[in-house]
């Protein structure tokens, strides 16, 4: 047979055959990762929220994360100890508790790099109650409507409902407690900055509007003050810097410095309070632009973004109202082209002058 004559056929019919192997190949597959898609017993062990006492969390090539139970909050105790984010705590444990077990997704060791729940993917979670390690799991890939996880020491990848890995998927500083301030900016009757921009402070009038002490703001805006002093009562930091940063800090020479004079009224659960919170502006964390901040008298070193930072060292154009640019100036009237006419689309006046001559003959 003259194969050339038939080489459109032949190349078509063994695209056929090779779409029909994928075909099943992906058919084969899809029949081992969601085998037993009927109901069976749960092999996830019960786990009640009060009785669990702490929680360790490995990202894949990445020290554990561990958080302990003190009192009815959790804390962080390794790779540092430090307050926990309770919300964070919180989102964690919602999920542990509500791991459903849907189907076996599969059975087979080969399958776990796949369904990302081996070594080198999966997210270890180990959940200690009593004294003891009651659940020991690594989290792999969400597919499909599940997740898919593998207990610890067992082929067996298990298909469980909905959406966990972002909830354990947190970096180290995600877990800890990023609060640097927590006021509410009603209580906040002054506020002082001092930077190389300049010196300025405000303080609360009886009508609740901020106003300079000191020097005059021509066109002075109190909202202004106001937006500061609200981002700057409940500042969160984006990271921490560590023992080694404390020379990058620089906080013996600030940038700038924030006071905040805080005062809060009485109510049936105690006196009223006032004290004065000092914020302080360091340098910057290589390789970003994010900056270190302390807080005086406490010797945490965080870090919030460059654009927060400049909030510690405003100018006085910072307290000012945006400039009234007035009514927008009136659209000029089009020129008249040369030899007047009606500008752009007028008749040429050769074409005007034919039309008139045709007129006058149709007459």
């Amino acid at each position: 047979m003259d194969w050339m004559k038939h080489r459109v056929a032949i190349a078509a019919t063994a695209f056929v055959g090779l779409t029909g192997v994928l075909v099943l190949m992906q058919k084969q597959r899809t029949d081992e990762y969601e085998a037993g898609a009927t109901a069976e017993e749960s092999p996830l062990p019960a786990l009640v929220r009060d009785q669990v006492t702490a929680v360790e969390i490995t990202r894949p090539g990445e020290a554990p994360v561990k958080l302990e139970r003190r009192g009815d909050q959790f804390r962080v105790v390794s790779p540092v100890d430090y307050p926990a984010d309770q919300s964070n705590v919180a989102t964690m444990l919602d999920k542990l508790l509500e791991l459903e077990f849907v189907s076996y997704a599969s059975r087979s060791a080969s399958s776990h790099a796949a369904l990302e729940v081996d070594d080198g993917k999966g997210i270890r979670v180990a959940v200690t109650a009593g004294g003891r390690v009651v659940s020991d799991f690594r989290i792999g890939l969400y597919r499909g409507g599940k997740t898919m996880i593998r207990m610890q020491g067992s082929d067996d990848v298990l298909a469980v409902r909905g959406s966990i890995r972002y909830a354990f998927a947190r970096e180290a500083r995600e877990w800890r407690d990023r609060v640097v301030t927590d006021f509410a900016s009603a209580d906040v009757k002054s506020i002082d900055f001092a930077s190389d921009a300049g010196t300025f402070r405000f303080e609360r009038g009886a009508g609740g509007d901020y106003a300079p002490v000191g020097a005059a703001i021509p066109n002075f805006d109190a909202s202004k003050v106001d937006g500061l002093v609200t981002a700057l009562a409940r500042l969160r930091a984006t990271d921490f810097g560590a023992e080694a940063d404390t020379a990058a800090a620089a906080f013996a020479t600030p940038r700038g410095t924030v006071t905040l004079h805080i005062e809060t009224e009485a109510t049936d659960a105690g006196p009223g309070t006032t004290q004065d919170v000092t914020l302080v502006l360091g340098g910057e964390k290589a390789p970003s632009n994010d900056v270190f901040v302390q807080r005086v008298g406490n010797p945490t070193l965080y870090v919030v973004s460059a654009s927060m930072a400049d909030r510690f060292r405003p100018a006085a154009a910072a307290f000012q109202a945006a400039a009234d640019a007035g009514a927008p100036a009136p659209e000029p009237e089009p020129a008249m082209p040369e030899g007047g006419g009606l500008g752009e689309g007028q008749i040429p006046p050769e074409v005007l002058q034919q039309l008139l001559q045709q007129a006058g003959g149709a007459r």
